[in-house]
């Protein structure tokens, strides 16, 4: 039996370290703004200036960066955007680097021991592949998992068109973990069971249609 794991919201708790690396981009845009205030130019309509709460920021995480920042600003220009991404990515990396990232309690020894169970576990992550380069040398994650994959490295593909890659290096049946929305409708779209991580960034919405629903990564060793 293979366990396809989302990462941000179900493994990692990424608020700890998106906010203050999101912080990072949004000074770099009020300081934009500023600088066209200083030059008696127009603000531009495109840069956001209104300030975004943790919780507002929690909604988009586990979404691609492209995604986030199309949402939060659809006008902001494409250039604009993919500086943010950077900044956020770079300061994501290092404070992962620096100790400040963590996993949920007991993650690891739960991933442990459904490995000793003889479990398949395998992490697919709509993220950058040097975030998760970060965080698998800072957390061990290849030795807890049999297979790591990154949206990025498949263009931000949905999830969903990943997976048929994914099935054919690792055939057998699956069950799909994640905190959110686009966790759950791989499960539906190709007839898995599902387990929804309520302590995520999801809302209960997202996940009301999870086979089975934890508080705590720990109750995945009483289902599995």
């Amino acid at each position: 039996m293979n366990l396809l794991f989302d990462y941000d919201g179900t493994i990692h708790n990424c608020i700890k370290i998106y906010e203050p690396a999101f912080r990072v981009a949004e000074n770099y845009l009020r300081f934009k703004t500023g600088s066209y205030h200083a030059n008696n130019l127009d603000t531009p309509s495109e840069i956001p200036l209104s300030p975004i709460s943790t919780q507002e920021l929690e909604q988009w995480l586990g979404d691609t960066p492209i995604d986030m920042w199309n949402a939060y600003a659809p006008t902001l220009s494409e250039n604009d955007k993919q500086q943010c991404i950077e900044l956020i990515k770079n300061e994501m990396i290092q404070l992962t680097n620096q100790g400040y990232a963590e996993l949920y309690p007991h993650t690891t020894e739960v991933l442990s021991k459904l490995r000793n169970r003889s479990y398949h576990l395998i992490l697919l992550s709509n993220c950058q592949h040097e975030y998760m380069a970060a965080h698998i040398k800072a957390f061990q994650l290849d030795c807890l998992f049999d297979d790591i994959y990154c949206s990025a490295d498949y263009h931000y593909a949905p999830k969903s068109m990943i997976l048929p890659t994914i099935q054919e290096e690792h055939p057998d049946d699956f069950t799909i973990i994640g905190d959110r929305s686009h966790d759950m409708d791989i499960a539906k779209q190709f007839h898995y069971p599902s387990i929804g991580c309520c302590y995520g960034y999801g809302s209960p919405e997202e996940l009301m249609n999870a086979t089975y629903k934890i508080h705590d990564i720990r109750e995945l060793l009483n289902i599995l």
